[in-house]
């Protein structure tokens, strides 16, 4: 039993106006593949964001419209990197998580220290 349950269903891709097989850019359900560097498999032809169905979230979004801008126009070699994502649910309480579980970092790292902490949110501290 319960008194709340959270049902997050995810997103589809809005693709249908875009003509995007006149291109000739593959799709797959309402989604864009790309590759690291964000090409999609049309050589001149790029996609970040949500339509992509890496992760859907704003930051994410504009961290990928950044490193594709400094690989295509600022001569860098900046392919996106997913690793250390941070991510909320705006609950209450809030729920947040960024970087490796401490399963994952154990399994990746060794031996690890882990240490725990309450978090008070803002809102909470100032009055």
């Amino acid at each position: 039993e319960c008194d709340e349950v959270l049902m997050a269903t995810g997103r589809k891709g809005k693709l249908d106006n875009l003509n995007l097989e006149s291109a000739g850019v593959h799709t797959e359900n309402s989604f864009i593949p790309v590759d690291d560097y964000s090409k999609t498999n049309v050589d001149n032809i790029y996609a970040v964001g949500d339509i992509t169905d890496r992760i859907a979230l704003t930051p994410v979004a504009l961290m990928e419209g950044h490193r594709l801008a400094d690989t295509l126009f600022g001569g860098a070699d900046r392919p996106v990197d997913h690793e250390a994502v941070a991510s909320t649910v705006f609950t209450n309480p809030e729920i947040g998580t960024v970087g490796l579980t401490e399963e994952e970092a154990a399994e990746r790292l060794g031996d690890i220290d882990v240490y725990k902490s309450r978090f008070r949110a803002m809102a909470h501290s100032f009055p």
